[in-house]
């Protein structure tokens, strides 16, 4: 007896998807199922390259047919076959101390190394396996600088924010925050995020004042230092967030 002998409710969904999608294909009667076999599963991906932290989802795809002798012979395949009836697959990986894998086919990289992860039918009939190698979590590093800009009219200071990440994830993500206290809690999102994919480097101006001189002879007293700012830093790969310390800023410039 083949696999989706034992599954005629799988055969069944598989085959109204497939006619969901081309109107051309036949949909069964349900009392026909029993004439519908499975010949393979195959994953979406037959190698996956994970870091640590991270998850991602194998998808299935069932191989089915009608029995050989039915006047309706012909071969069919359905991508993405509705498993939401998790009893009729089994996954495993080979070493869940590497990474496992849920009902619904999601592989989480839980350290260093390489596991198997395998999908079958539950009388072991038919399967198909993924080799899954975890690598290290990605690492956030960065440097700040401050740097004094003079015009004829301001004086500035602005902090750049240079951040390197590990090799093979290239987006950063740059989120400032302000407060009214030299502290991260209670802070709250300002309106400067970065999204960078290149130079990865955000500036921030914590401070500027005018300065007399003949554009502007009597310039208006300096804006105090009232809050504080600080910028978290995020990538993909699984990095922890990083965040940049505490500087004084002008609440005005920030926002």
């Amino acid at each position: 007896m083949k696999a989706l002998d034992r599954f005629p409710m799988i055969a069944l969904a598989a085959m109204m998807l497939l006619a969901a999608c081309d109107p051309s294909v036949f949909e069964p009667e349900p009392e026909r199922t029993q004439n519908i076999v499975a010949t393979g599963l195959i994953l979406s991906a037959d190698f996956l390259e994970l870091n640590v932290g991270v998850s991602d989802t194998l998808a299935v795809t069932a191989t089915i047919e009608w029995k050989e002798g039915t006047t309706d012979s012909q071969t069919v395949t359905v991508l993405s076959v509705d498993v939401s009836e998790a009893s009729v697959l089994v996954w495993s990986s080979s070493d869940p101390a590497i990474a496992t894998v849920d009902e619904r086919g999601i592989v989480t990289a839980v350290a260093t190394g390489s596991t198997t992860v395998t999908v079958s039918t539950g009388d072991g009939t038919t399967a198909a396996s993924c080799v899954v190698k975890i690598n290290p979590r990605a690492v956030i590093t960065y440097r700040a600088e401050i740097i004094q800009q003079n015009t004829n009219t301001l004086i500035m200071e602005n902090l750049y924010i240079r951040a390197e990440v590990t090799e093979g994830v290239e987006e950063i993500f740059f989120q400032w925050y302000i407060n009214t206290v030299n502290s991260y809690e209670g802070a709250i999102p300002a309106s400067r995020i970065y999204r960078e994919t290149s130079n990865k480097t955000t500036m921030c101006r914590l401070y500027s004042v005018e300065r007399g001189g003949s554009y502007n002879p009597n310039p208006t007293p300096p804006k105090p230092r009232d809050h504080f700012t600080f910028c978290e830093i995020t990538a993909p790969g699984g990095a922890i967030p990083v965040r940049t310390e505490i500087y004084a800023c002008q609440y005005y410039i920030i926002l």
